[in-house]
């Protein structure tokens, strides 16, 4: 992560390091942003996961950085669903602790201050008034894809089937940029219900993790089902940059928690 990170750095255009989102770094990062904000919040989990098993301090200093990739990406789904995902440590009293109060606070703080000293309000706002468009046009592709759905219901379209659709600004689409409904596409209600109940299962393991003081790997998993919720092709059909933002998470939940962390 921490060599993705600063070679992303290295070699992105610093002149418009505020304007394009770091999508225009070196040759083998991630083409899509998106999916590159996706690897630096999965960082920032595990330097929480690093620090609460080792005990080693050194590892709060990469965070600063995981989070400055993140907020140069500008992509609101992952910054939304890291926050929201980590809700769950304060909420969920077996997870509650003073230290997870700290570190969600100090997030909040990093956040705000980043905002104001970089002027960055005004790009965050243009990209989050932005999103009210977009949510048109990701609804104008759902709904598309849920008639496409209608035709080959139960078993649907196969592994290969990519969407051709003009989106209201004349974009041409061939992915459902949800992973949820592009199992529904490829997979059908069977396959939906598959996927659907791998992660039900990967969800009642996390509970034993909130209970047994490992809420980071919880907090990880829910990351990922609420990433996948607005982004991503079909994972499981191709290998490629998004296989790590699914599968990883969902490696580390299926791992049984073996020891009280206090």
């Amino acid at each position: 992560m921490l060599v993705l990170l600063f070679l992303t750095f290295y070699f992105v255009d610093k002149h418009t390091l505020l304007t394009n989102r770091l999508d225009s770094s070196f040759f083998a990062a991630p083409s899509n942003v998106i999916d590159l904000a996706g690897y630096f919040c999965i960082g920032i989990f595990l330097c929480l996961i690093l620090i609460r098993d080792t005990k080693n301090k050194w590892f709060y200093l990469p965070i600063p950085f995981f989070f400055l990739g993140l907020m140069l990406t500008q992509s609101r789904g992952p910054l939304l669903s890291f926050i929201v995902s980590l809700l769950p440590l304060l909420l969920i009293k077996p997870a509650l602790r003073k230290h997870h109060i700290i570190i969600f606070l100090m997030f909040i703080v990093m956040l705000a201050s980043f905002i104001m000293m970089m002027n960055f309000e005004y790009v965050l706002l243009y990209r989050f008034e932005s999103a009210y468009q977009q949510s048109f046009i990701r609804l104008g592709i759902w709904i598309h894809t849920l008639d496409m759905v209608k035709i080959h219901p139960f078993l649907g379209w196969g592994f290969d089937k990519e969407l051709s659709f003009v989106s209201s600004i004349n974009e041409h689409v061939t992915t459902t940029h949800s992973l949820y409904l592009s199992t529904l596409l490829k997979g059908g209600i069977i396959g939906l219900l598959l996927l659907a109940a791998v992660l039900a299962y990967g969800l009642s393991i996390a509970k034993k993790h909130l209970s047994n003081g490992q809420g980071f790997e919880a907090s990880l998993y829910l990351f990922m089902i609420f990433f996948f919720t607005t982004q991503g092709m079909f994972v499981i059909g191709n290998p490629g940059v998004t296989w790590y933002l699914f599968w990883f998470p969902l490696a580390i939940i299926l791992s049984p928690p073996v020891r009280k962390i206090r």
